[in-house]
């Protein structure tokens, strides 16, 4: 899979809005060379009633995500 599409630059992200169906592809092409933030929707789903609403403002569950960014350690 190529990932260049996804590359950025100006962000700290080295890779942003890659569709999370492709996780286990990434992953697998750069084994432990990056942190993952999931993105997605933090308060209109089910997952969202139990958590605190200072988690929510900063973070996406990975069972949430439509997307995901990837940055350097």
């Amino acid at each position: 899979m190529n990932f260049e599409s996804f590359k950025t630059t100006g962000q700290n992200a080295r890779y942003y809005r890659v569709p999370i169906a492709l996780l286990d592809d990434f992953r697998s092409e750069f084994p432990a060379m990056f942190r993952i933030r999931y993105r997605g929707p933090r308060y209109n789903v089910p997952s969202a009633a139990t958590r605190w609403h200072g988690s929510k403002q900063s973070s996406c569950l990975k069972q949430d995500a439509i997307y995901f960014s990837a940055y350097s350690y």
